[in-house]
């Protein structure tokens, strides 16, 4: 296959080089692009170079709050036939732009990411496919993401939001509040080190990631349950009830072993 890559970040690097052991990849961004990449990989100057590069699939990688913009951007370039894909961890609005433009489309979510993961061995990480998405391109993306060893599970767009509100906003939210308590004046000890590691390996990516999570209208319902815990947390020590503090104890343990 024929594939533009767009963004040569971290992401988008990884995925353009992992690709162009079996199919023609050429890579593209605004930005001079400063890569490690293999010689075969072909560089774009700019987007009007892509009709001439004839792609059969075009891989959008840049930052989230980019992803939009850079797809109505290129979508006049861009032939009937050629699929067009996301790897956007949140899809709200994504979702409207494809039902819009009528496109082929494959939409992704690889949940895991430079910053925390080893992106050489990802046989213990997860990956989520689209069910709406074209058939041509879930079978593409199938094929690779099991050749990495991911787990891959379908969803619907909106099952996909609904989930993201549980694994990556509420610990967005608990991480960036814990943060917020910091104090140097602390002796800290293992556990504290520990979220410390989680807090500063959050801070660490893009701001505009972090506010777009944040901001898929599924967190509120994680905000409504994370208030309601607390009310009960805080009512439980305010009566000083030991026997309701071991049960929310023991309902969070019992919560946790069904993993």
């Amino acid at each position: 296959m024929n594939i533009i890559v767009i963004g040569a970040g971290r992401m988008g690097s990884w995925i353009a080089r992992l690709l162009s052991k079996e199919h023609h990849v050429a890579i593209i961004d605004k930005k001079p692009v400063h890569t490690n990449q293999k010689p075969d990989i072909v560089r774009l100057n700019n987007f009007k170079d892509i009709p001439a590069f004839h792609a059969d699939m075009i891989i959008n990688a840049v930052s989230l709050d980019a992803t939009l913009p850079v797809f109505r951007e290129i979508l006049p370039l861009v032939h009937t036939d050629t699929i067009l894909a996301d790897m956007a961890s949140v899809k709200n609005g994504i979702t409207h732009f494809y039902q819009d433009c009528k496109c082929r489309f494959v939409s992704t979510h690889p949940m895991f990411g430079p910053t925390f993961a080893n992106m050489e061995t990802l046989r213990h990480e997860h990956a989520i496919i689209i069910e709406e998405s074209d058939r041509a391109g879930k079978k593409f993306f199938e094929d690779f993401f099991r050749e990495l060893g991911l787990n891959i599970h379908f969803m619907n767009f909106q099952q996909h939001d609904q989930s993201m509100a549980g694994s990556l906003s509420l610990p967005f939210i608990l991480s960036m509040l814990f943060a917020g308590n910091v104090d140097n004046r602390l002796h800290p000890g293992t556990t504290w080190e520990k979220h410390m590691q989680i807090a500063r390996g959050l801070f660490s990516e893009d701001d505009s990631l972090l506010s777009e999570v944040l901001m898929n209208p599924s967190t509120l319902d994680k905000i409504e349950w994370l208030r309601g815990e607390l009310g009960r947390l805080e009512e439980t020590i305010e009566k000083k009830d030991k026997q309701a503090m071991l049960q929310f104890i023991r309902d969070k343990r019992s919560n946790l072993s069904r993993e």
